[in-house]
């Protein structure tokens, strides 16, 4: 990350598309679920998708968004903003869909 700060033109600017991590655990299950869910609408299956977990174990941390600021701002970026993708809208609509036990 120092190093992309650092290679930024004046004004310049990085566009960081990330997976976060909530800070209440019981959402960012519900928010893995919907992802499979989402997933599995678009012909994965189980098995792909449970390879592809496995591949990705230990390798892809995600961080939380307060994290990712510390980490950011500690590489010299002093601007930071976000920005939602289109899954928030299929989150927040399917949020009644899921099964309490989580």
């Amino acid at each position: 990350m120092s190093q992309l700060h650092e290679g930024l033109n004046n004004n310049g600017c990085l566009i960081l598309v990330e997976k976060i991590l909530g800070n209440d655990s019981l959402f960012n299950r519900m928010y893995i679920y919907l992802y499979y869910e989402f997933k599995k609408k678009q012909g994965y299956s189980e098995n792909e998708l449970f390879q592809k977990r496995e591949a990705l174990k230990n390798v892809l941390m995600p961080y939380r968004i307060d994290e990712n600021i510390n980490l950011l701002k500690k590489c010299g970026f002093e601007t930071i903003d976000f920005f939602l993708n289109g899954i928030t809208s299929q989150v927040s609509s399917q949020l009644s869909l899921i099964n309490k036990s989580f």
